[in-house]
């Protein structure tokens, strides 16, 4: 059965190598796990928790100035000091006692997607982005839902990308996929909606963009999850799983993004590595200069702005209630800022200091963001083992 799963994913990589290129790379760790998010709920607690990764610039009041201004990153494209993030993932325990953070892994891919000789471009300075709907608790066929998708890791028995999450058990894995708009209207940085300034193709993985608008390199985040450690938490067929937003569907799964590239190096990367699958980034030329791959104890993490429990807790942070179901308002959560918070957005004192970021801080005109969720909260002696994401996140959907 292997041998056949493995044949299967080098025909899969045959089918990629022939179509557009693309480059990647693996983010050693989450920045941080927060209940923040600079583009949705600037300056003030957000309403769910999120997993970050990035630039350690970020923070509730975060925006492009703010990210170029990262003294470290925790992806290993020292060029690259974005943001990326996605809602954090809970299990239920089955004896009632609560939830358990489940930890997870990010891969970013960067696909140029240009239709005919038309010139794909890089973010500008301090772009933000929005992919998916919190609030989406159902299947829809809009091209905005259909970017949302989940795929349940069966190396022997391989399953296709589903919209919400798969409710069978996943023994090499569940994996979360967003992907992101790839036509810009070339003048707004941000909009109220946070999602109007940005739009789809007539393809997800291609297309035309409306008339006038610019097309843009196109994002694809992976967030992997171990979840086979978590089997006997399963109500007969009924997956254990919540999104920290109480959504238990994962429908309403998304993706946020705060551009801090380098831009010249950004867009030196989209014109010179579109033409292969550079599943190691440091094999695009542009991107090598600054690629790092550091070791565990001098990687890049924040301390979370709202300090609460996040990691075994009865109620998920802020108090969601899981759809369905009624919180007990005794089970609701102190929470408080901490004292480290920079109210101008700055970089924030990191952990420990991952990559040395070349190139200078440039202003730039972004719009007022609204404040990124961050997560990086330290495991009680109480909380599930870590899973192992080193088996999972090797079977990526574009590799």
């Amino acid at each position: 059965m292997k041998t056949k799963a493995f044949s299967s994913l080098l025909v899969l990589a045959t089918i990629i190598s022939s179509a557009e290129g693309m480059f990647r790379f693996d983010c050693f760790n989450n920045l941080v796990v927060d209940r923040v998010d600079p583009i949705v709920s600037q300056g003030e607690a957000s309403g769910h928790l999120h997993a970050i990764s990035g630039g350690n610039g970020f923070s509730k009041n975060a925006d492009g100035p703010a990210m170029k201004a990262s003294t470290c990153t925790s992806c290993p494209i020292g060029a690259d000091l974005s943001a990326y993030w996605v809602p954090q993932l809970y299990v239920k325990f089955k004896n009632g006692t609560g939830y358990g953070l489940v930890e997870s892994h990010q891969i970013v891919y960067y696909e140029p997607r240009p239709t005919g000789d038309e010139k794909v471009l890089a973010f500008p300075d301090g772009l933000k982005m929005l992919a998916g709907n919190p609030k989406l608790r159902e299947k829809g066929d809009s091209i905005e839902e259909k970017a949302i998708t989940w795929v349940c890791l069966d190396y022997d028995n391989p399953h296709p990308e589903q919209q919400g999450i798969p409710n069978f058990k996943c023994p090499n894995g569940l994996r979360g996929q967003v992907n992101f708009p790839m036509c810009w209207n070339g003048v707004d940085l941000d909009s109220p909606d946070h999602k109007s300034h940005v739009a789809y193709a007539t393809g997800l993985d291609g297309g035309s963009c409306p008339d006038g608008w610019k097309k843009i390199v196109k994002i694809f985040y992976e967030a992997f999850y171990s979840v086979d450690q978590y089997d006997d938490e399963w109500d007969g067929d009924q997956h254990p799983f919540v999104l920290a937003n109480g959504d238990r569907t994962g429908f309403s799964f998304h993706g946020d993004f705060l551009n801090g590239w380098d831009v010249d190096i950004l867009q030196a990367a989209v014109d010179q590595c579109a033409d292969k699958n550079y599943f190691n980034s440091v094999e695009c030329p542009p991107l090598s200069a600054s690629f790092s791959d550091k070791a565990p104890e001098t990687r890049c993490m924040t301390q979370p702005e709202i300090v609460e429990d996040a990691m075994t807790v009865s109620a998920l942070p802020g108090n969601n209630p899981v759809d369905g179901e009624i919180v007990n308002p005794s089970g609701s959560q102190a929470t408080s800022f901490s004292n480290s918070t920079s109210s101008s957005g700055s970089a924030r004192s990191a952990d420990t200091t991952a990559i040395d970021t070349p190139g200078q801080v440039n202003g730039g005109n972004s719009v007022a963001g609204e404040a990124d969720e961050v997560t990086s909260v330290p495991k009680s002696p109480e909380s599930p083992s870590s899973p192992n994401v080193a088996n999972c996140k090797s079977k990526s959907r574009r590799a």
